[in-house]
């Protein structure tokens, strides 16, 4: 359920990146005329909900909610949640908190959102922290210095768009490599050994 849980929160964090890279003022329109104040709240939105999306991901386990959180469930409400963002930027706007920075001067909605975001990202990283004491599983920590990495580049690639999309693919990297190893290598390592053990018992 986590293995899912994140793949779906990836999938929803990658469309709304292209939403914000769809409404850069260089861009043809993207249904609504483009401007850096509708850039600004893709990316201010995508902050948010990443953030919150990996504290969340910190509470379910394995058979956590079972027959509510199945794999069609998760996808499903990742594509109505991006519906939603996109309706609300894109046609309610003056709904929305100014967010563009002006000349390198951050608003006071980022500030407050860095705030809440970095309280939410160092209590989700806590509580990776103890499940990685409890499990043992080493690779909790490539995931939660991908989701750190990620959380500065959103913050730098207000001044340096270049410089934050590197620090966002490492994120990733890191994100992808913990991903992996728990949710396919460490299965198949697992059934290796079994097998082993099983015709070891049979000889």
């Amino acid at each position: 359920d986590n293995s899912f849980f994140l793949g779906a929160s990836f999938f929803l964090m990658g469309l709304i990146q292209l939403f914000q890279m769809l409404s850069h003022p260089y861009m043809p329109d993207f249904i609504t005329p483009n401007s850096a104040e509708k850039t600004a709240a893709f990316r201010l939105m995508l902050w948010l909900v990443s953030v919150l999306l990996f504290l969340v991901s910190a509470y379910i386990y394995r058979d956590s909610l079972p027959g509510i959180l199945g794999k069609y469930v998760i996808f499903a409400s990742a594509i109505i949640l991006s519906l939603i963002i996109l309706t609300l930027v894109l046609f309610y706007p003056h709904r929305l908190p100014e967010a563009h920075a002006f000349r390198g001067v951050l608003s006071n909605t980022w500030i407050s959102m860095t705030l809440i975001t970095s309280i939410s990202l160092v209590y989700a990283s806590y509580l990776y922290t103890k499940r990685l004491d409890i499990s043992g599983d080493k690779n909790i920590i490539c995931l939660i210095y991908g989701f750190v990495i990620i959380f500065f580049s959103f913050f730098i690639d207000v001044f340096y768009i270049y410089s934050g999309n590197l620090l966002k693919a490492a994120g990733f990297y890191f994100v992808y490599i913990a991903m992996f190893k728990s949710s396919v290598q460490r299965p198949y390592e697992k059934l290796a050994i079994a097998e082993h053990k099983m015709r070891q018992l049979a000889e």
